[in-house]
């Protein structure tokens, strides 16, 4: 319970309860007393732990669950969760929203679990979304869960504590935190696929941008030693022009008809590897080092595997070996299980798509062919699964990708990150605040100047606020402005607040400087992005544009 403080149960030790108690064993019941809160009417409840509220059908707070079924020489087998939030709740604004899921999912910061027979052993806060994950508009909007129960003995001792309430700093623990940054957020994965829905929805055509950015190389002179500080930190090279936007066409079948919209069930009525097989050719090669990702079409409901009441399973099994092309595999010493072979990852069902990735294991040999077995569980069939059976080959370690060499030409500004304007109704080649707040789950209001995009360390778009009471103040100071005069005051404004902006964020990325802030009584860090859009919204963007020149300053001091 908080020191110094008559809390509630329900609404602090309750919700720590759920937090720290993944999945207990058994319901709790806490109990607090009449004396204590007389006008409390429910002093009895019941928790349940926090996979309970995230999964229950009604949920008002998630948007998607993300199942991974990982089986890898690594670690063994392990379970990983992800929870999606929406950046809205209906019935409260964006700022509420987030507020509300950081109160009742995040009370601890605990933005990755990780969990050993239902209870919390260690956490990750959500730097590792923002940093390892490189998913910064998922950073406060993402709960992960990593069950540990059936990782090999091994590994799992060298993770946790004696105490089981921290992770130890390991050489097993900085092994699986590079998996699961490769695994989650690898390009094509679900969770960097909604990154980039969100991203795609505060996005405007490039070649607006790119006008913008022309006009700061024009009219900016930069020294080399500016030049080069920008260098080290974005790659300021020029970008080929780029077809104008396409149009978004309907997804059609092969016959030209439109995709009809999916229809879940339940239960599964079929399983169909998505792939040719004949039941004696290889359907794919898997690269020494390298991976493959088969497809299996189904019509069963996206929660299938996750969900609380009667969850399904996808099943692999090895039927069969052929070493380097010669036999079967049934001498003494050949692998019977495919743990053995392959690291092999399944994700959850996805509009009715289930993806299983194959990884070659160390004692695996080139030429080797398995014979797979995967089967989808289905009590409404009378065999109680549907099954597919199909070869697979291991091939050569895949040759890397050879960089194009680039042609030797001046170096530009386009290089750097976008300018996007927004304002609070729509506006031609601007986002709304409205469509920002919602990707984003940030506030954009009149006090925003700025709201810096960055993804891993890049800062990809600054997005300014054409709105916001700094320019309409600003502009107030000029009597009978003409229409001239408000678009070189509007001018004036988004270039000093770009070029601030990036100028802040380069020298405190180059001089590696670690910002942190003092949260009720705590030292906490701050990420770079953050940092800068609280100090605009201090009085700094203020001070840039009265001040920008030091003309009025000068002339003050002069006098």
């Amino acid at each position: 319970m908080p020191s110094g403080s008559r809390s509630v149960i329900s609404r602090d030790l309750n919700q720590s309860l759920n937090e720290f108690l993944f999945e207990p064993a058994l319901p709790i019941l806490t109990v607090d007393t009449k004396e204590r809160y007389p006008e409390d009417r429910n002093l009895e409840r019941s928790l349940y732990g926090l996979k309970r509220r995230l999964e229950q059908d009604d949920s008002k707070y998630i948007e998607d669950i993300i199942d991974y079924d990982f089986n890898n020489q690594l670690f063994g087998k392990a379970r990983v969760t992800c929870y999606v939030f929406k950046t809205k709740i209906e019935g409260k604004t964006v700022k509420e929203s987030k507020e509300s899921i950081q109160r009742e999912f995040f009370k601890n910061d605990m933005a990755v679990l990780f969990s050993m027979n239902g209870q919390v052993h260690g956490h990750y806060t959500s730097e590792f979304i923002s940093r390892a994950l490189k998913l910064s508009l998922l950073k406060s909007h993402l709960l992960i869960h990593v069950d540990c129960t059936s990782m090999e003995y091994e590994f799992r001792k060298e993770m946790f504590m004696a105490s089981r309430d921290r992770l130890k700093d390991s050489e097993e623990t900085r092994d699986l935190r590079k998996f699961l940054a490769d695994q989650l957020g690898k390009a094509g994965s679900r969770l960097h696929e909604m990154e980039k829905k969100r991203k795609d929805s505060i996005s405007v055509d490039s070649s607006d941008s790119k006008e913008l950015l022309k006009s700061v190389a024009k009219n900016i002179m930069l020294s080399p030693d500016l030049r080069k500080l920008l260098g080290n930190t974005f790659k300021l090279e020029p970008q080929k022009e780029e077809k104008g936007p396409k149009e978004k066409q309907e997804q059609k079948q092969p016959n030209g008809q439109a995709k009809e919209p999916f229809k879940p069930k339940r239960f599964p009525s079929f399983l169909k590897l998505q792939a040719k097989n004949d039941g004696n050719r290889e359907i794919t090669k898997v690269p020494i080092g390298g991976e493959r990702t088969i497809k299996f079409g189904t019509d069963v409901e996206n929660q299938y595997f996750n969900r609380i009441e009667e969850p399904g399973e996808l099943k692999i099994g090895l039927l069969g070996m052929k070493q380097n092309g010669q036999g079967r595999g049934t001498a003494k010493g050949t692998p019977s299980r495919i743990e053995d072979l392959l690291n092999v990852s399944v994700s959850s069902p996805h509009e009715g798509c289930i993806k299983v990735v194959l990884n070659p294991q160390k004692e695996t040999k080139v030429g080797d062919s398995l014979k797979l077995r995967v089967s989808l569980t289905s009590p409404e069939t009378p065999e109680g699964e549907f099954e597919e059976i199909f070869w697979v080959k291991i091939s050569e370690k895949e040759a890397p990708l050879q960089p194009v060499p680039k042609e030797d030409e001046e170096q530009s500004l386009l290089g750097l990150p976008e300018p996007v304007f927004m304002y609070k109704e729509q506006h031609e080649k601007a986002v709304t605040w409205e469509e920002v707040g919602a990707s984003t789950g940030s506030e954009i209001s009149f006090r925003t100047i700025i709201h810096p995009l960055v993804t891993g360390d890049n800062l990809e778009k600054i997005y300014i606020n054409m709105d916001s009471d700094v320019l309409k103040n600003f502009k107030s100071k000029h009597k009978n402005i003409n229409e001239e005069q408000l678009q070189l005051t509007g001018r004036k404004y988004w270039t000093a607040v770009y070029m601030h902006t990036l100028f802040l964020y380069s020298i405190t990325k180059n001089r590696k400087y670690q910002v942190m802030q003092d949260q009720s009584g705590q030292q906490q860090e701050v990420e770079i992005g953050d940092y800068i859009k609280d100090l605009f919204e201090n009085y700094y963007s203020e001070f840039i544009l009265n001040y920008g020149g030091m003309e009025e300053l000068m002339t003050g001091l002069a006098s």
